[in-house]
């Protein structure tokens, strides 16, 4: 009898390790702003306070979502989606909401991604 526990606890440590590596996942292209963190995870754009909590997904639409970079006052975020076969960049608040097309060229996208005057408010789109 106590070989048969045994063996249930030790498949039910192995299944539970199989399902926990099922959902692993690669947390990519980190950017911090003063009070936060966004990231891309599993194809979209994910946001989590510096001190810490739960990450909340700011982007779901289909395509992949990656490169992201916080205004520099913190309250939009940069970054490159593909959702029609073409890599381009976009403008979102960090509060969420609907991608905004800023360029649709991969040299003006990986530009547009690092200007900072882009996201200061100066780009009628932003």
């Amino acid at each position: 009898m106590r070989r048969l526990l045994n063996c249930l606890l030790g498949v039910c440590i192995v299944s539970q390790s199989a399902i926990a590596q099922t959902d692993a996942g690669l947390l990519r292209y980190p950017d911090v702003s003063k009070t936060q963190i966004v990231f891309s995870y599993a194809n979209d754009i994910w946001i989590v306070p510096k001190e810490g909590g739960t990450a909340i997904k700011l982007s779901s639409p289909p395509g992949m979502e990656a490169y992201s970079k916080f205004s520099p006052d913190g309250g939009k975020i940069a970054f490159s989606g593909n959702y029609d076969g073409n890599v381009d960049a976009y403008v979102m608040p960090a509060t969420g909401g609907v991608p905004v097309l800023i360029s649709t060229t991969f040299i003006c996208m990986a530009l547009s991604i690092n200007a900072t005057f882009l996201l200061s408010g100066d780009h009628h789109n932003a």
